[in-house]
């Protein structure tokens, strides 16, 4: 992982011209629609384009000495940006796009608030309808392969920019709640910023540095929001560079495989409405053991 970072400076340039990139592609798909707005079915193809503009990007600086080279995390939140401000997400996007928020909670088409790392604050935009959420649920629902509908009125989903959303439908919830946990890269990747942080003592960093290396187990258990997967990331990006490394998880939370080459993300799937097309974490551990994987084992539950 390349983790030497560009200036603000360095950072603003290289945004503008992977930006540039992309709205000549986006306009280029868009073009000649009677409704030039990006529909929930272009998801998938936004944020193909968001992933082809960096990844251009990318390989120019090593073609071209004059462009500033970035760190993984900041391609990544690149990435993001264009696609939660571009796509179809419509207020979700400006709420996603907002920086500094961590947690997004709305309660129906009008409440609902933004947590910050130290405040909350109400909810800026407002939904024309629940129809309206419970359609744009459905869709990314669906894209997972799973279903919300009153037979399943609870569901979690990993979205494209990697942010968590859980909803539940009425009348198990009254009114519909849906949560988005926005997908924090940047605070902490490495031991010494948990540490500084006092998420964990100093005197623990060479025992856990010593864990890893020593290929033990490690169990990570707490209650939600305690900073577990924060942990599992960080930990699991002290493994040797060059261990192909399987991660198991019931839902992509780690996006080891955007940082670092080598390790390979693998999720639990439901099955369809036929009842078919099952993966349970068993069966992504038996893949993985027969990929080839030097660490299989990795696994991050709920």
């Amino acid at each position: 992982m390349q983790t030497l970072e560009a200036s603000a400076e360095e950072l603003r340039r290289a945004e503008d011209l992977i930006l540039q990139a992309f709205r000549k592609s986006l306009d280029e798909y868009l073009r000649g629609r009677p409704d030039p707005r990006p529909q929930p079915s272009d998801d998938r193809a936004i944020f193909g384009l968001a992933d082809k503009a960096v990844r251009d990007y990318h390989a120019a600086t090593a073609r071209d000495s004059s462009l500033a080279r970035l760190s993984q995390v900041q391609y990544w939140e690149i990435r993001q940006r264009l696609y939660v401000t571009h796509g179809a997400l419509g207020p979700l996007g400006e709420l996603l796009a907002i920086d500094g928020v961590e947690d997004i909670h709305i309660d129906g088409p009008e409440g609902g608030y933004l947590e910050f790392g130290d405040h909350r604050e109400p909810l800026p935009v407002q939904y024309g309808s629940e129809d309206e959420l419970v359609t744009l649920v459905r869709f990314y629902a669906e894209q997972a392969g799973k279903h919300f509908d009153p037979s399943n009125p609870i569901v979690t989903v990993t979205m494209r920019d990697g942010s968590r959303l859980n909803a539940i439908l009425p009348p198990v919830a009254k009114p519909l709640a849906i949560t988005i946990r926005k997908q924090q890269l940047r605070r902490f990747l490495y031991l010494e910023d948990l540490a500084k942080a006092g998420t964990i003592p100093h005197g623990a960093l060479r025992l856990l540095e010593a864990s890893v290396r020593a290929r033990l187990n490690i169990i990570l258990s707490g209650p939600t929001g305690t900073g577990k997967t924060t942990l599992a990331r960080v930990l699991a990006l002290l493994i040797p560079e060059g261990e192909r490394t399987c991660v198991l998880e019931t839902e992509t939370e780690l996006w080891l495989h955007e940082l670092r080459r080598g390790f390979i993300s693998l999720e639990e799937r439901d099955a369809n409405v036929e009842g078919a097309g099952r993966v349970t974490l068993q069966d992504l551990f038996q893949r993985g053991v027969r990929s080839g994987a030097k660490r299989p084992s990795t696994c991050c539950t709920p």
